[in-house]
């Protein structure tokens, strides 16, 4: 029990504080509601109250005149209220229902503070009018939206959907684009770079973890140097070296050089910028000539030692010529009259070899006079580059090593992650804001563990670019909260996503009931999430509770019912197992009904001939039996199938139900149970018999069209009964769907259908003609003549074709299976019994008849049903699951 309110009260503190964080979202919206009462006070003090004509809110009682009008007004706001179904709610409906709000709060204040003159109705007529207006505006907004701006906007979406899908991931040019305040960190470097004034070279290093935006912060610097010498007359030679463009690695001191000459020769600052050109090009040159991979095994922090090391391995004069090059090529950097600045970014993508080749450019080779070089790195990933490369094995000496190359380590600042989030919710609503999501439900999701995938930028763009493309497959089709939240888990942490994609039966549905299968299913559902819960970086069990209730009967000793799963199912749920493929498919099977579907067949509920329509469609397209397996989740909530609406469901589905496939489906139940099952649900939606009863008579006389699913359900009723001795113990009174005096009138308007039917050829040509005749006689028996089935027959089996037609409905078709045999025999007999029950005394006059037939003017087809009946007489081809009667002559 302690345990118990301990759970409770966590799950209280949880939602009180998302409840906390969700209204302090809407921090504006209180502001301006302060505003609204303050101003209704000034009207009220400067306007209302200095207009003696208005009537005062105490003659309602007494002036017939102003009730009305009150009334009326009254009634408006109610009008439009009904009115404005717009989901989702806007920010600016919030700020129209600030007025009437705004009003009741003024009025309680004033009346509670003693102020209170007097109550006059101009001032409900006042308030009325501002948000009557602003509603309707509203309202009408919405529908042109509706109509009108939602399709063009889909004709937009779909015309640049494989444009917009994804965003790459590249990092942000300019200060008007930052999104995680990192301006004044970009500018306070850029500012550092132009107050710099030393003539050495200077080595600055912008570090931090992948997807920090490390990028994003050297193009703000750069933005800002370009800013701030746009109108002066000696302006910096900015170069941008990208190393990791050269697939050779033995390319990348060579390119740098012809990239650096290539900019300072095209730079206009200085007129010897040509001079310093050329000098890089013999630079370079010399470089390439000496230059070897043995010279580049042993780090070294200046030019002196590089040029040292190459001592013992090139000629003397080689050396002296390097180093006159490079002196000369100082001097006439030295005299430039502006800096130089490299950029160099990403240096943690190059491989080990190349990594050290750009520390090595950066304090040997080219640390040359008047410039500064600008590194951006991750300096774990530098550090253990350059310990491989130097065959340490130890971090320490690479770090080391760094150290006297970069003169200024700059870490990013952490990046604020309410700044990550609002990203994340700004790109989120892009795509959702046009669907109705459950916020509380939501926020849930967030607090238990959603959010706590996303660190910075980087990992809401790669989010954002899966959920894009799993949405533009699957939308409408699934719970949007669900795909949020799988899709992260899927990015962020695929080994949980792959326990959950192969593990549908544990984790979908409902706990099993059955104490020794629900602690062998709790055992092995323990046994993976456990497993999961270990090998996760993340906190997964709280969310992979939300997303699965079942793991609540194991972690929280919490169980839900079959209404739970009926919910799941209508709200396209993971954890209802029809859903779950949904969320690991990239296409929905043809043959199954979209949730999308779905709900638009549900919205047409109200409209019969919208409805019908839909019904011929899944008729045509051979998915009507899907649909009635699907349709039963529904039934019992009224938010999906209102009550008004089942008179017209039932009467639809039965008057079409005669053109539905005679078949078994993959819950290996025919066809007009399936709607019976469905009847029956819609019915037990009515509390009393009395409605029942009323519905179904109502709907009896609506059917015109098709003949056995309404007699199929009236004779499922007899049986609820125990009539004609169809159950041997009738259920209760009290549990029967409709009463004694209400079947017996159903029973008489089936009898009254068969019989109307049975004066056309509708009813000889009825694929169930054999199920038909055995009911007519029944009730025939009870509420008619009991010939009436006899004398139908007598009169149409003087034509051979219905004669032969009429014998072959009697022909069966069984399978049977032996032992531990997985594989069945499909055995065709003859039901003699079912036949002489039907015809009774008639049926030696009915086999003198067959006798007639004359068998040279009928087909193949017809002499096989014909022999089958004949073997029957004398004993063959009878059920193999024992004898139905007397099978003799």
């Amino acid at each position: 029990m302690k345990k118990w309110f301990e759970l409770k009260f966590i799950q209280l503190c949880r939602n009180l504080s998302a409840l906390y964080k969700y209204l302090n979202v809407y921090q504006l919206i209180w502001g301006i509601g302060i505003i609204v009462v303050i101003a209704f006070a000034y009207i009220d003090r400067r306007v209302i109250l200095s207009s003696e004509q208005i009537p005062k809110l105490s003659e309602l009682m007494t002036n017939p005149i102003v009730f009305v009008w009150a009334i009326g007004l009254v009634g408006v706001v109610l009008l439009l209220f009904r009115l404005l179904s717009i989901k989702p709610f806007v920010l600016i409906d919030y700020f129209i229902l600030l007025i009437p709000i705004g009003f009741l709060v003024y009025s309680a204040i004033a009346y509670f503070s003693g102020g209170y003159v007097g109550f006059k109705l101009n001032q409900l007529i006042l308030a009325i009018l501002f948000f009557s207006i602003l509603f309707f505006l509203r309202w009408i907004i919405a529908k042109m939206k509706v109509a009108y701006f939602n399709k063009l906007k889909d004709l937009y979406t779909n015309s640049s959907t494989s444009l917009e899908m994804f965003k790459t991931d590249v990092p942000i040019k300019s200060t008007s684009e930052d999104e995680l305040d990192r301006k004044e960190f970009s500018e306070a470097i850029a500012k550092a770079i132009i107050g710099y004034t030393d003539s050495n070279s200077l080595a600055i290093g912008i570090t931090g973890e992948w997807g920090s935006g490390k990028s994003s912060v050297v193009n703000m610097s750069v933005e800002y140097i370009n800013n701030y010498y746009k109108d002066k007359l000696i302006k910096p030679c900015v170069v941008e070296f990208n190393p990791w463009n050269f697939s050779d690695p033995n390319q990348l001191i060579e390119q740098f050089f012809k990239i650096l000459s290539d900019a300072i020769k095209s730079s206009n600052t200085y007129l010897g910028s040509k001079n310093i050109s050329d000098k890089l090009d013999a630079y370079s040159t010399l470089l390439g000539q000496v230059l070897t991979s043995t010279a580049l095994t042993t780090p070294v922090v200046d030019f002196s030692k590089f040029i040292k090391n190459l001592g013992g391995l090139i000629a003397n004069n080689h050396v002296n010529s390097l180093k006159e090059t490079r002196s000369q090529l100082d001097k006439a950097i030295g005299e430039y009259s502006g800096k130089i600045i490299v950029i160099v970014d990403d240096i943690d993508r190059l491989t080990n070899i190349e990594v050290r080749q750009v520390f090595q450019l950066v304090k040997s080779i080219a640390n040359f006079t008047n410039t500064i070089y600008v590194l951006s790195f991750d300096k774990k990933v530098v550090i253990n580059s350059l310990c491989s490369e130097q065959g340490t094995g130890q971090q320490i000496d690479g770090e080391k090593y760094l150290e006297k190359i970069i003169q200024v380590d700059l870490d990013i600042p952490a990046v604020k992650l309410e700044n990550v989030y609002f990203k994340l919710n700004d790109n989120l609503n892009g795509i959702f804001a046009n669907s109705t999501i459950d916020q509380m439900r939501w926020m849930n999701i967030w607090y238990d563990g959603f959010k706590d995938f996303f660190f910075n930028i980087r990992d809401v763009n790669r989010y954002m670019n899966s959920l894009r493309f799993q949405f533009s497959l699957t939308k409408n089709q699934v719970n949007t909260i669900d795909l949020l939240a799988i899709i992260a888990i899927k990015v962020f942490d695929y080994t949980t996503y792959c326990i959950i994609r192969d593990n549908i039966n544990l984790l979908a549905g409902i706990a099993k009931e059955d104490l020794q299968h629900k602690e062998e299913e709790q055992r092995r559902i323990r046994t993976i999430i456990d497993d999961a819960v270990k090998q996760s970086k993340y906190n997964i069990l709280a969310l992979l509770k939300r997303l699965f209730p079942k793991l609540e009967s194991v972690y929280d000793n919490n169980f839900y019912g079959i209404g739970s799963l009926n919910e799941w199912f209508t709200e396209n749920r993971i954890c209802h197992p029809e859903r779950f493929q949904l969320y690991f498919q990239l296409d929905i099977s043809k043959d199954d009904i979209s949730p999308f579907e779905i709900d638009s067949i549900l919205q047409a509920l109200h409209d019969e001939i919208l409805f019908r329509k839909y019904i011929n469609d899944l008729i045509e397209d051979g998915r009507i039996l899907r649909f009635l397996e699907v349709f039963q989740n529904y039934t019992s909530l009224e938010n999906k199938v209102p009550t008004s609406t089942i008179n017209t469901v039932l009467t639809v589905l039965l008057d079409e139900g005669d053109k539905f496939p005679n078949s078994y489906s993959s819950d290996l139940i025919v066809t007009e149970l399936k709607i019976a099952r469905i009847t029956y649900q819609l019915c037990k939606r009515f509390s009393n018999q009395l409605d029942r009863g009323q519905l179904f008579l109502s709907i009896s006389d609506k059917v015109n069209n098709s003949l056995y699913p309404l007699i199929y359900d009236i004779y499922l009723y007899d049986q609820e009964h125990g009539r004609y001795g169809l159950k041997k113990n009738p259920e209760p009174e009290e549990y029967r769907t409709f009463s004694t005096q209400d079947l017996d009138l159903l029973e008489q308007k089936g009898l009254s259908k068969i019989r109307e039917w049975s004066t056309s050829r509708r009813l000889e040509e009825h694929r169930q003609l054999r199920m038909l005749l055995h009911v007519w006689k029944t009730w025939a028996n009870v509420w008619g003549r009991k010939e009436e089935v006899n004398q139908y027959l007598e009169e149409k089996i003087v034509e051979d074709s219905f004669l032969i037609n009429f014998i072959g409905l009697y022909i069966n078709t069984g399978r049977t299976q032996a032992g531990s045999n997985y594989g069945y025999t499909e055995i065709v007999y003859y039901d003699l019994a079912d036949i002489k029950r039907l015809l009774n005394g008639n049926f030696d006059l009915f086999c003198k008849r067959v006798e007639k037939i004359n068998r040279d003017v009928i087909n193949e087809e017809q002499i096989k049903i014909l022999n089958m009946f004949e073997d029957a007489l004398k004993g063959k081809n009878l059920s193999p699951w024992g004898k139905f009667g007397d099978v003799s002559r």
